[in-house]
């Protein structure tokens, strides 16, 4: 990813530069919004689960947890869900389709 200033690169001096650098590409590259391949059976039987044991809720509000967009075929991260990602600090999403409960992973 090119830098968007005055050079096509980044300049990083220091472990703390490169680590700025790094959240930099990562905000610009991090999406949350994912294409699913099919709708889902059972949108209250679908689960969103960070690092296989935090369970992210469904936000219809689409502020705070996930939705679906039918139209598109997407699943969106809104609010500190989508930041986490972006940030780093959540490394593993999965997506659970058509269960009654909360699988356990």
């Amino acid at each position: 990813m090119p830098s968007s200033g005055p050079t096509a690169y980044y300049s990083a001096d220091t472990a703390a530069d490169l680590d700025t650098v790094f959240q930099q590409i990562a905000n610009q590259v991090i999406s949350c919004t994912y294409a699913v391949d099919q709708t889902p059976p059972d949108l209250d039987q679908t689960y969103v689960f960070f690092q296989q044991t935090e369970l992210v809720p469904r936000d219809t509000g689409q502020t705070m947890g996930w939705d679906f967009d039918p139209a598109a075929m997407t699943l969106t991260l809104y609010g500190t869900y989508c930041d986490r990602l972006k940030d780093l600090s959540v490394t593993q999403m999965n997506v659970v389709f058509g269960c009654p409960s909360p699988p356990i992973l």
